[in-house]
């Protein structure tokens, strides 16, 4: 199979015409204006008018998020469900662009598509590692370019809470973004269909809270159980919601928290007692809930990572996204039969610890959304994880930590080098979670994929210069 597009269409067949781009018109005009931009960032030109004209058509008999491609004489019409699926019909185009003489081509074809799986995801850390606010601008044109759906941005760690909180504003005690940029981001990413999933990671990880404001949230290693620290995180979360208001999620991490801390903490031993909690992993999982609740009473979904054991599921809302990573802490495949809708962040293939860990490719090629992998001899899924097709997952989701990074003198050599490595995978885990059917040609897949990131890689030094 020839592989033109990344990801591959369900349906394509090429015409073998070259047709030059005249004009735009029809519905979704944001989606149009979006695709122009790009169009000027590559080519430096934009439709001028004479050539063949792009019509954009509504079509809700669609599936949500696909869209058709018809190519005829002088005329592109494009056939959309929604502004996701024009965003993607356009962003093939995109693909199938080349600029002659100062003209813009388009290679003609029939096309018919739509994604497999509704949830296809990136994740970067901004906290162990100061990122540029031009960095996540640039993920989003990526995430647009291979029609991934979200890119969720860790803000909050122990090192640094980088995003800005007004009623808390001493969090900031390191590098942070402004609410103006935040906001900015925000509308960016709205206007080319990307949905911003913001994290503040509670109750571990947070030791900035600890470190500003002691006298709240006490100088431990995890933040207390306590009615004054609920007050502080839901104000925290509703002005997080206020940032990212288009955002239908936000995450409340829900991992990894130093939870012996809590035996000495005097604050929340009396929040068992009185609310009858007797073991630290049952007030864990009755943290996770409250901050669910807090979300749910924003109107936002809740995303948490995989941590709570078993024996307490019946605490948490099953509107709680659950990101499934470790198979540690407990399987996907016991989440799922307790009626969890999960995301698949499989430590192998899907992490990114930059600079020394990472997984190919062709390795992310031969993933699906319902097996997991990792290094570590404790996970459940060290010799893989398989779940029956039948247990819902939304998706999958690839994770740049910064870990490693948080060491770096220069931030931004760090930065390059995880955004090297997040080039290098990212179109694999377009593909997968876009198509059911895996790639039989990995090499000639590969050499398509290359193609296409180099011409973004280029677009988008031309846009910054």
């Amino acid at each position: 199979m020839k592989y033109i597009l990344t990801p591959q269409p369900r349906e394509i067949c090429l015409s073998g015409q070259k047709l030059p781009l005249g004009a735009v018109k029809g519905d979704f005009m944001q989606c149009q204006e979006t695709f122009c931009q790009y169009l000027s960032a590559f080519y430096n030109a934009r439709p001028n008018g004479a050539g063949a004209i792009i019509t954009v058509k509504a079509n809700e008999a669609l599936q949500a998020e696909s869209y058709e491609i018809s190519c005829g004489n002088n005329e592109i019409i494009i056939s959309a469900s929604d502004s996701r699926g024009a965003h993607h019909a356009f962003a093939t185009l995109l693909q199938l662009s080349e600029e002659n003489d100062g003209r813009i081509y388009i290679s003609g074809a029939e096309i018919k598509d739509a994604p497999h799986c509704p949830y296809r995801g990136l994740m970067i850390d901004v906290a162990r590692c100061e990122h540029s606010i031009d960095f996540l601008y640039d993920y989003i044109d990526i995430c647009y370019y291979f029609k991934l759906a979200s890119l969720q941005i860790h803000f909050t760690e122990d090192k640094a809470f980088t995003l800005p909180i007004g009623s808390f504003s001493k969090l900031n005690d390191k590098y942070f973004y402004t609410k103006q940029q935040l906001k900015a981001l925000s509308q960016y990413a709205f206007e080319r269909g990307i949905t911003l999933i913001p994290e503040m990671d509670v109750p571990g990880h947070s030791l900035s809270f600890m470190r500003n404001y002691p006298e709240i949230f006490g100088t431990g290693s995890v933040l207390p159980a306590d009615e004054r620290v609920f007050d502080a995180l839901e104000a925290c979360f509703k002005e997080i919601s206020e940032l990212f208001s288009y955002s239908p999620y936000i995450h409340i991490g829900g991992d990894e928290a130093k939870i012996d801390g809590w035996e000495s903490c005097e604050k929340t031993q009396r929040y068992c007692r009185l609310h009858n909690i007797h073991s630290l992993q049952h007030l864990y999982a009755h943290y996770v809930q409250r901050c669910a609740k807090m979300i749910l009473g924003l109107g936002r979904v809740p995303i948490v990572w995989e941590g709570f054991k078993e024996e307490y599921n019946y605490l948490i809302p099953r509107e709680t996204l659950v990101i499934s990573w470790e198979n540690y802490y407990q399987t996907a495949d016991r989440l799922a039969q307790a009626g969890f809708t999960l995301i698949n962040c499989s430590w192998k293939p899907l992490y990114i610890v930059s600079p020394s860990i990472s997984w190919s490719a062709k390795e992310i090629l031969k993933w699906d959304t319902h097996q997991w992998g990792h290094k570590w001899e404790c996970s459940a899924a060290y010799n893989g994880l398989k779940i029956d097709g039948r247990y819902k997952v939304l998706g999958g989701q690839m994770c740049a930590w910064g870990d490693i990074l948080a060491d770096y003198e220069d931030s931004l050599k760090g930065c390059m080098e995880e955004y090297e490595l997040v080039c290098g995978r990212i179109g694999a885990l377009a593909e997968r979670t876009w198509n059911a059917e895996k790639i039989t040609d990995e090499e000639e897949w590969e050499r398509t994929q290359l193609r296409h990131m180099r011409a973004l890689k280029q677009a988008l030094r031309r846009a910054q210069n």
